[in-house]
């Protein structure tokens, strides 16, 4: 394959753009909860100061869905994106591979 560099921005997937600061993480313990929290929102509604990682999650898995050609836009991908989410399919896939990691 063939590598190519580009700079990617939120406004490339439809997102707003916040400071880095807001999507830091912590320890492991607190990431987790975080990324849990994010996705135990089945409504798409999570609380303003979680917006800022549910947006990168959406970036994150978005551009993996283009790299892996299975969506063509990032914008595509972030739709397929927030359906995961919402259908709890995205919580789901994350329980299995926390609970890989534990055995």
């Amino acid at each position: 394959g063939k590598v190519s560099k580009m700079r990617i921005t939120p406004a490339m997937f439809g997102l707003p753009s916040y400071p880095l600061v807001s999507v830091a993480g912590g320890s492991p313990v607190h990431n987790g909860k975080t990324f849990k929290d994010t996705l135990d929102h089945l409504d798409g509604k999570v609380p303003a100061k979680l917006e800022p990682v549910l947006h990168f999650t959406l970036m994150n898995a978005s551009a993996l869905l283009v790299i892996a050609g299975v969506m063509k836009t990032f914008k595509e991908g972030v739709r397929l994106a927030e359906e995961c989410v919402r259908s709890g399919k995205a919580r789901e896939a994350f329980g299995k591979f926390r609970d890989v990691g534990v055995k």
